[in-house]
């Protein structure tokens, strides 16, 4: 709210919103090109209509990522509308941009493989793609990082615990996607403890 008190004088008219300002396009000089689109305030749940800009975005296909800040949870028609395009999505609520997951002493490392690399690790173990543990795209740590569906992610653990023979642990997960991290969240949110006692 400081923000906006302050800058809001730098607005070309009272329509604009300082979240439209801020709705940009990114490009890497590696070819990778991203969109950023913060939608206005809203009082309640963000819905389609909301994101008629965005969407139009989408359609056009021009870039490789897109992401999508709201300050409140994208309502069932926002996300259909989003769900119903090919492209992949990153959408965060404005509290989730304010911690970053990475920061905290206790999350391991995180590193995005290469397709090559993934093959690579995935051969060498003998290990099939279905069995290899996942990571969900909801999670903060795949929003966080850029992870894409399909891809292998190195995990780092550091060791504690003094005088151990192993200093760090690695571990792999595969980013599902987001069909699969919807029925596991069907089920989770399914979950009734009333019904085992």
């Amino acid at each position: 709210q400081q923000f906006i008190e302050v800058y809001s004088g730098f607005l070309p008219d009272s329509k604009t919103s300082i979240r439209e300002i801020l709705s940009t396009e990114y490009h890497k000089p590696d070819g990778r090109s991203a969109y950023v689109f913060y939608v206005p305030y809203s009082t309640g749940d963000i819905g389609k209509k909301q994101i008629t800009k965005f969407i139009s975005k989408l359609d056009i296909g021009e870039y490789q990522t897109y992401i999508l800040i709201t300050n409140r949870p994208l309502g069932s028609t926002a996300r259909k509308g989003i769900q119903n395009k090919s492209r992949s999505v990153i959408h965060f609520v404005d509290k989730e941009l304010s911690i970053s997951p990475t920061d905290h002493v206790w999350v391991p490392k995180h590193t995005g493989l290469s397709m090559k690399e993934s093959d690579e690790i995935i051969r060498r173990n003998g290990w099939n793609r279905a069995n290899i543990p996942r990571l969900y795209p909801t999670d903060a740590i795949v929003k966080r990082m850029g992870f894409t569906r399909g891809q292998l992610v190195r995990i780092d653990c550091f060791n504690p615990l003094p005088g151990t023979l192993v200093d760090t642990y690695v571990y792999y997960r595969l980013v599902s996607d987001s069909t699969e991290a919807k029925a596991n969240e069907d089920i989770i949110n399914s979950y009734d403890p009333e019904e085992l006692e």
